[in-house]
């Protein structure tokens, strides 16, 4: 946390907060980092491919992440 105080606008730290929230679950808040993480650098290729994964499964009839 503190490495973000101090660098709020780096978005490869936002991908990895992002990406740490979803392994555990917090799939709001992990979405909210990756957006943005985006919102700083629209054409992060990681965090598009991470975002566009987990709002995939979120689709109907999907299974959901770690299901």
């Amino acid at each position: 946390q503190d490495e973000i105080g101090s660098n709020p606008r780096n978005a490869d730290l936002r991908v990895e907060i992002g990406r740490i929230l979803l392994h555990y679950g917090d799939r709001d808040r992990g979405i909210s980092w990756l957006r943005s993480a985006l919102n700083l650098q629209p054409d992060h290729v990681e965090a598009t491919q991470l975002l566009q994964d987990v709002l995939d499964h979120a689709k109907p009839g999907r299974p959901t992440l770690g299901k």
